[in-house]
């Protein structure tokens, strides 16, 4: 049986739809874990936002795990948190299992930056 060149391109065709399908099926999917990694790094970046604003009206930052003045947001009770405030400077370390392989992430930010630094993986 004699095959024809559209017939060819037709079988090419459906092989590329077919195996885009499958990678962008694969390759589109979040694990549980960097969920809450991505929760973890733009919850710290509304954060710095908030010390920043906070040092802008007050010329000093606050705790945000303090009870009284502090902030009363869930996801911050999922982790284990060590602030360090000054008059000039803050330093937060959060400390947390996102995948529970039981490996301890650590991850820091100061007021230099809303970006953390991750300092020992997950």
């Amino acid at each position: 049986m004699k095959r024809t060149k559209g017939f060819e391109y037709a079988e090419v065709g459906i092989l590329i739809v077919f195996l885009s399908y499958l990678g962008l099926q694969y390759f589109t999917v979040l694990s549980d874990s960097h969920i809450k990694e991505i929760q973890l790094r733009t919850g710290m970046e509304q954060l710095y936002l908030i010390e920043q604003s906070y040092y802008g009206v007050y010329g000093k930052y606050f705790d945000p795990t303090d009870s009284n003045s502090g902030l009363n947001w869930s996801w911050m009770d999922h982790h284990e948190w060590e602030i360090r405030l000054d008059n000039s400077v803050f330093w937060i370390v959060v400390s947390t299992d996102l995948n529970s392989d039981g490996r301890i992430g650590i991850w820091a930010m100061d007021q230099t930056s809303p970006l953390l630094t991750n300092l020992s993986d997950d």
